[in-house]
């Protein structure tokens, strides 16, 4: 029927996670851009190369613009230390 996928046809798992920073700077998710620490003027960017889960999704900074690696598996987040493991700040 028309709209079916064919039988034995590849199907592909819908994206899970937020993408919602696609495309922006690769900034931290949980601090501020920018922020004097003590008498030192600090940028909080991630490096080209950088790969961060954050909510779910994994993130790899890619010439300073984050894109989207899809969602954060459990293997992923054990391969990454704690400060590429942003959560949201306890209020």
């Amino acid at each position: 029927a028309a709209g079916e996928p064919a039988v034995g046809a590849a199907t592909v798992p819908a994206p899970r996670g937020d993408s919602r920073y696609v495309g922006e700077a690769c900034f931290y998710f949980t601090r501020p851009p920018y922020e004097v620490i003590g008498s030192r003027a600090v940028t909080n960017r991630y490096d080209s190369g950088a790969r961060v889960c954050y909510k779910d999704s994994l993130y790899v900074c890619a010439a300073g613009i984050w894109t989207s690696a899809g969602a954060c598996s459990a293997e992923e987040a054990e391969r990454l230390d704690a400060s590429r493991l942003e959560a949201e700040p306890k209020r």
